[in-house]
């Protein structure tokens, strides 16, 4: 993954030639060049714990006059932040506490004045507000089949001891070799691969052992496999959802025999049964 910058120029066509290990390569068009809009920048400042929010417009869109946009920010269907604002100038700029969004993934939409989509964003939040969970035995080693004892304490970001119903795995680490940074989690799951499209070759990667680059490298995966499922036009419109298969009618049939306490058939006799 990485990045480049490109200015268009009006009238031109561009593409992007990849060329892949193998050798092979494979020619993408990119959106043809537009002479008006807007554009939509969000950078997430983890040393001041910040996200700013840039909205550049270009000469043509100026010389219609001040105009109003809205932006919404959203996480998991539920609204964070929304915010009108005049636009009368080239850059408009603000920033918006990372404390205020919630972890995951958040999706900044740039709307025009009569409520159309115009750019959209997405961002990855990483607040610490985590689960701290430890692990202790009384000894390192154990005999084959001895009782092994695990005291385990759960504790919120902030210190503050936490309740609740907790599972444990054990496997041979010689016979079952594992990589963490390959594994899908609970937590990358929920968090990550389930609200972007495309495999995540190594989704832990990003929450084992966050660092600037870890958290640089997950803006670029946002960038790359974190465009939308739906269109926002069909739901600013109204416009049903469709899904793509039918949702199954689930009936469970059971047979059987009905016996008495002696074991002897009870015959002509219907009791209904809770599934």
């Amino acid at each position: 993954m990485g990045q480049f910058r490109l200015m268009p120029e009006k009238g031109k066509l561009y593409q992007a030639k990849v060329t892949y290990p193998d050798g092979s390569e494979k020619s993408v068009k990119l959106p043809p060049v537009l002479e008006s809009g807007y554009v939509l920048s969000v950078y997430n400042n983890t040393e001041t714990d910040t996200v700013l929010v840039r909205i550049i417009a270009n000469p043509s869109v100026l010389e219609k006059g001040s105009q109003t946009v809205s932006l919404i920010a959203q996480s998991g269907g539920s609204v964070s932040y929304a915010s009108s604002m005049p636009i009368g100038k080239a850059q408009t700029s603000l920033s918006i506490p990372a404390k205020d969004l919630p972890s995951g993934i958040t999706q900044f939409t740039l709307f025009s004045s009569t409520g159309d989509p115009m750019n959209e964003r997405i961002i990855f939040i990483q607040n610490n507000d985590q689960m701290d969970v430890k692990l202790s035995t009384a000894k390192k080693v154990y005999a084959a089949k001895e009782k092994v004892e695990i005291d385990v304490s759960a504790a919120s970001a902030n210190g503050a001891p936490i309740s609740g119903n907790f599972s444990v795995s054990v496997v041979s680490e010689e016979a079952v070799p594992v990589d963490e940074a390959k594994e899908n989690t609970i937590f990358s799951q929920i968090l990550l691969s389930s609200d972007i499209k495309g495999y995540i070759e190594k989704p832990s990667y990003y929450f084992n052992n966050p660092t600037e680059e870890t958290k640089s490298n997950l803006d670029l995966l946002m960038l790359t496999q974190g465009y939308r499922r739906f269109v926002w036009k069909d739901i600013t419109a109204g416009k049903p959802f469709q899904p793509a298969f039918k949702a199954e009618k689930l009936t469970t049939n059971v047979t059987g025999r009905l016996l008495s306490l002696g074991e002897k058939p009870i015959a002509r006799r219907k009791d209904n049964i809770d599934k």
